[in-house]
């Protein structure tokens, strides 16, 4: 089950439930059903500063292995931006800003785009190994301006991190800032036989 919803999971506790099978009628083999319980704390942001008006769309929500994706985001306020990726296996990385891209404040009116045609950094989508399929998204973050700390301090470059520590983390600077979800798919093509 993959759902994006409003609020942050600031802590979680699984327990597994006793297994049990759901069969439609007698004429339908059964189905395994796994059932697990999660207790979370979920923090909601309390906007502490005026919209930003943060827009961002990805050029393309189905890619094939191999294929490059495009973010373009723009504000309404001046703005820090980081893009961070969720993937499949519930890890997530930052991904702008970089260690070759870490001029990361863009101003109203101005259409941010990357990766863009000069940048050091490129998007090949690529579904995990083993895989077939993968829906993953982009979670991109924009902080105001006068907000004065750096992704890079918060999220040091190159750290892959857990889904739920990553929103831990998140949640500090929530009330700063405003996000978006863009979700997509990764299939990998059959193999020729």
């Amino acid at each position: 089950i993959k759902t994006y919803a409003r609020g942050f999971i600031t802590q979680e506790k699984v327990e597994w439930q006793p297994s049990g099978h759901y069969q439609k009628d007698s004429s339908m083999p059964p189905i395994l059903e796994y059932r697990v319980k999660i207790t979370a704390d979920v923090q909601i942001p309390i906007k502490k500063n005026k919209s930003l008006g943060l827009k961002a769309k990805l050029s393309n929500s189905v890619f094939k292995n191999g294929e490059r994706a495009r973010i373009t985001i723009n504000v309404t306020q001046p703005s820090r931006i980081a893009i961070f990726n969720i993937r499949a296996d519930d890890k997530v990385a930052m991904i702008f800003p970089n260690l070759y891209e870490n001029k990361n404040i863009i101003m109203p009116g101005h259409v941010f785009l990357f990766p863009d045609k000069d940048s050091k950094v490129d998007l090949e989508m690529q579904t995990l190994p083993g895989h077939r399929r993968d829906a993953e998204a982009f979670f991109v973050i924009a902080l105001a301006k006068e907000h004065n700390r750096e992704f890079h301090e918060i999220f040091p470059y190159n750290d892959i991190i857990d889904f739920s520590a990553f929103f831990k983390t998140f949640s500090d600077i929530a009330d700063y800032a405003e996000d978006l979800i863009l979700t997509y798919e990764v299939i990998k093509e059959k193999e020729p036989e």
